[in-house]
């Protein structure tokens, strides 16, 4: 009879019914999870790479670029929706990079 492991090694332990059943159901129960975490996510990258196309056209390329390393600091969509905000209220591109550096640092 041929083996179904090189020579030497050990067979892993069979995981009974109960613990294979279990996990999936953890499994199961946490892909919404990870469904609605991915779906966060790629709506707020979204929401800051509008952010920055919008802020290159207002106030230039430059303050677009600058606006990139803060909006990755800012994890939440209220202070990105804040900083949206500010984009309409200031009146230049260094007043409103001001803004946004203190949302990204709240």
């Amino acid at each position: 009879m041929e083996q179904a492991t090189p020579a030497g090694e050990e067979l892993p332990a069979m995981a009974s019914l109960e613990e294979v059943t279990m996990t999936t159901e953890e499994r199961l129960r946490e892909w919404p999870k990870q469904f609605v975490r991915k779906g966060l996510e790629q709506g707020l990258e979204h929401e800051r790479a509008l952010l920055r196309r919008m802020a290159a056209r207002r106030f230039g390329a430059e303050t677009g670029e600058r606006l990139t390393v803060l909006l990755a600091a800012i994890a939440d969509a209220d202070h990105l929706a804040e900083a949206g905000d500010w984009l309409v209220q200031c009146d230049d591109g260094d007043e409103f990079l001001a803004q946004v550096q203190q949302i990204a640092r709240s």
